[in-house]
């Protein structure tokens, strides 16, 4: 019934900017400098305008998020990336895989 997944997509994640801020992106390398590693990520606009509500309650569904490509380039150290995000069509998913919650 289910088959085993051979490949996962490793390079969407949740991290956090220098001010504090909670952003989402792709990371597209990896770079040590002065000791630290850093990773160079693409990064994802939320769009807070589509979000998702439950019909019956209107609460927002926080852990799908809308959002599109910006075209901004950061670089982030490598301990403020939080997690690994699933992304599917034009959204994102909060809810790690709880077996590669490791980078």
């Amino acid at each position: 019934m289910y088959k085993i997944q051979s490949r996962t997509i490793n390079y969407l994640v949740q991290f956090h900017t220098n001010n504090g801020e909670t952003r989402y992106g792709s990371v597209k390398c990896y770079v040590k400098a002065k000791g630290d590693l850093h990773c160079i990520n693409n990064v994802f606009e939320v769009l807070h305008v589509n979000m998702f509500f439950h019909e019956e309650t209107l609460v927002p569904v926080r852990h799908i998020l809308p959002v599109k490509e910006a075209q901004e380039t950061i670089l982030v150290k490598f301990s403020n990336v939080c997690c690994k995000v699933l992304k599917v069509d034009n959204c994102i998913c909060l809810r790690p895989n709880k077996y590669e919650k490791h980078l």
